[in-house]
């Protein structure tokens, strides 16, 4: 799925991601994007909000990306789901052992959600 972010530097989309990484006291979290592209970086205090995300591997959230000086960045970030996706982080590192992780992203009235049933690991053909 390409979200157009190749060509416009300055366009917003809004995304669906999880947390790979967070440090609360820093505001700061690394989101692994719906689209399987690059990793979106996010730093809080580039926010307008005074109230901080408590953010933490496995969660679920929303927000707005875009590309600057070709890294996407996470803007606005909001909590859809606290642990969702918890040991994600586990099962990307066996996919760098030669397994990929099988996760799917479902559709329902409220958005995307992570099916976290469906999470598994399959060898590459």
């Amino acid at each position: 799925m390409n979200f157009g972010l190749e060509n416009d530097e300055k366009m917003m989309t809004k995304m669906f991601g999880v947390v790979l990484w967070g440090d609360s006291a820093e505001k700061k979290a690394v989101f692994w994007c719906e689209d399987h592209g690059d990793l979106a970086y996010y730093d809080g205090s580039d926010d307008d909000t005074d109230t901080p995300l408590d953010l933490a591997a496995g969660d679920m959230v929303q927000f707005d990306v875009c590309l600057e000086n070709k890294i996407r960045r996470a803007r606005n970030a909001t909590l859809v789901r606290q642990k969702l996706c918890n040991g994600l982080q586990e099962d990307l590192r066996k996919s760098a052992a030669g397994l990929r992780p099988n996760v799917q992203l479902q559709s329902n009235a409220d958005g995307m959600e992570m099916n976290s049933t469906v999470v598994s690991l399959v060898r590459p053909a």
